[in-house]
């Protein structure tokens, strides 16, 4: 139990060391901001030890029958009056110094905590970028949304909202310390104890509390899974039925935040009229202790001493306005308890994603420059699951692609089609074996030179939010307009794209745009034309769309493929019967290869397969 909590607490710890490495970048605007709040508190402080000597002034020359020339903390040589305005005026002083000093190390901290929310949410967003497709897997995209938005939010608007006032109240009452053991360090001390004993049921609440404020984000990152998964599905959710169900799981995921929330905020409402509570009772106990002290001339140590029966006004006066100084701080931090403790949860869910182990790749920067395109697998094995050996993917693959053949890689679900074109293109590496391009390693060559050998063409036809010719042109960056539009021509593209209303510059939209599935696959491969790789993936590139549009795609993927190795994978086995090469796999095992003429000649599970499908 001990060590879960020290764990705790240190990540706790650490996750607050990493945030100020974040802060120490603009370390001398934010060293401005603790320099205007320690002017500011101490002018703050200096106005409240003035104001009480001020009012005594007042109180004694108003009744001359007190001994007031006894009693004159401020004179300057001044009379009576003149010292009461000049003490008004410098009290009014202070205090405009103080709100001054807030006003501008504000306004400073507000950027800076922008800024430190910019610099996290990149470096989580770069990372996403260079982690391996394992890390993704195994996260719901609503989850990495919610860290990259709402948890990184909540830590900016903690910094840039509260954090002033945490600053400003630790300062104060570091401040507010000093002043009051100056003038009495026993009271202080019975101050400071009295705190410490009624505080302890606080600290208990926030330990209590905390488990329920990560419940709480985690909860918020499934909901913002589900919400997408559902809305984006909507359509299919429809189509079978669905909705009772998908409310029913939207509700229990809901249900368990409520909850969560509910929890940690009632612990929250709990601090806040406690703490009230503590800032009276210590009005209470420090008047009256003061008091007491004077009743029975008790001396207060300090710059009053053992002080006369006049001075018990000014003293008790002064002890209650620090008293309250000293308490309002601590009322401050922890109501804000809440919002700390969210903060620190959010910001410790983003360094989750950038302390996540980045895809390994080779450190050599040698160019990958291909003489000829043949590829080569040789004794592939591979499994998702490192930890289980039982669980292979590929079993001892191999074969070879010559340069610009077609090859086609067909066997039923789950057979590792998908899985052979993901260890082309490196999105995982292989735990045994060797894939080679031109005889070349692909292993000893960064991901980035193997990649840009390889263009591949999804079975999602995935288009960004952008105009077509935008979404052309990732095919390569530095593309010009007529290379776009040669791309459209050679995809059988362009005939469509002319009659959209703002043509080659129209928006994709995924609901509105008007563009069919086949559509977007035809961009898709314009944008696989541009790039003119070496070596094309055709990932079951035709099974979103009609026969008419099928015809516009193989005729657009035949002219791709013209003098380059390709590889496709297709349930549609009349797409790929003119393939130069054939690999069947079953259960993660290659059991037949050769082309369409001779698998089938061979009576196996190809020729099975081919007939079931000719039935169908």
């Amino acid at each position: 139990m001990n060590n879960k909590f020290d764990n705790k607490k240190e990540k706790k710890t650490h996750t607050l060391k990493r945030l100020w490495r974040y802060y120490s970048v603009e370390k001398v605007k934010f060293f401005l901001v603790i320099f205007l709040i320690i002017i500011g508190v101490a002018a703050n402080i200096g106005g409240t030890y003035l104001l009480p000597k001020v009012l005594s002034n007042v109180v004694f020359s108003v009744n001359p029958s007190i001994k007031a020339q006894l009693f004159y903390p401020i004179e300057w040589g001044l009379s009576k009056e003149g010292a009461i305005w000049v003490g008004f005026s410098l009290v009014t002083i202070l205090y405009i110094i103080y709100s001054v000093a807030l006003f501008f190390s504000n306004i400073i901290l507000v950027k800076i905590s922008q800024d430190v929310g910019y610099r996290v949410r990149k470096d989580a967003f770069d990372k996403i970028q260079n982690v391996p497709l394992s890390f993704l897997d195994t996260k719901s995209n609503g989850d990495l949304t919610s860290r990259l938005t709402n948890d990184i939010d909540v830590m900016v608007t903690l910094m840039s909202q509260n954090s002033m006032q945490i600053f400003q109240s630790v300062i104060s009452m570091m401040g507010v310390l000093i002043a009051i053991f100056i003038i009495s360090p026993i009271i202080s001390l019975i101050l400071i104890g009295s705190l410490l004993l009624l505080y302890s049921v606080v600290i208990v609440l926030i330990k209590k509390a905390q488990p329920f404020f990560k419940s709480q984000q985690i909860a918020m990152g499934q909901i913002n899974g589900i919400s997408e998964e559902y809305i984006s599905g909507y359509k299919v959710v429809s189509a079978f039925r669905y909705e009772n169900k998908s409310i029913e799981m939207f509700s229990k995921v809901s249900n368990e935040l409520a909850h969560s929330s509910k929890t940690a905020e009632n612990i929250g409402r709990t601090i806040f009229p406690y703490n009230g509570f503590i800032s009276n009772m210590i009005l209470v106990l420090v008047s009256l202790v003061c008091v007491v002290f004077i009743i029975y001339e008790v001396p207060f140590g300090g710059v009053f001493g053992n002080p006369e029966p006049y001075e018990a006004f000014q003293i008790v006066l002064t002890f209650i306005m620090f008293a309250r100084q000293f308490t309002t701080p601590i009322t401050t931090i922890m109501s804000i308890m809440n919002q700390i403790q969210l903060g620190v949860v959010g910001i410790s869910r983003a360094f989750e994603i950038i302390d996540a182990e980045s895809e390994s790749d080779s450190e050599s920067n040698e160019e990958l420059i291909l003489n000829s395109t043949s590829v080569e697998f040789e004794n592939i094995v591979f499994s998702y699951d490192k930890m289980n050996p039982n669980k292979k993917i590929l079993k001892d693959v191999s074969f070879k692609a010559k340069p610009g053949t077609m090859n086609a890689i067909v066997g039923p679900t789950g057979s590792g089609k998908t899985t052979i074109i993901s260890l082309l293109t490196r999105f995982y590496d292989l735990d045994s074996g060797r894939i080679l391009i031109d005889r070349k390693d692909i292993s000893k060559y960064k991901r980035s030179e193997v990649r840009k050998n390889i263009t591949i063409v999804l079975q999602d036809s995935f288009l960004f939010s952008k105009s077509i010719k935008e979404n052309i042109r990732y095919g390569k960056l530095d593309a010009t307009d007529e290379e776009i539009i040669n791309a459209a021509k050679a995809a059988n593209a362009w005939h469509f794209i002319q009659q959209l209303p703002d043509g080659i510059d129209t928006v994709i939209d995924q609901e509105k745009s008007g563009i069919s599935e086949g559509q977007k696959q035809l961009i898709s491969i314009a944008r696989a034309f541009l790039s003119d790789a070496k070596i094309i993936i055709l990932d079951e590139a035709t099974s979103y769309v009609d026969t008419k549009t099928e015809k516009e795609i193989q005729q657009a993927m035949s002219r791709l493929m013209k003098s380059r190795t390709s590889f496709v994978i297709a349930h549609r086995l009349s797409t790929i019967k003119d393939a130069d090469n054939i690999i069947v796999l079953k259960d993660g095992k290659k059991i037949e290869e050769g082309n369409h003429k001779k698998l089938m000649k061979k009576k196996g599970f190809y020729y099975n397969l081919s007939n079931s499908v000719s039935e169908e």
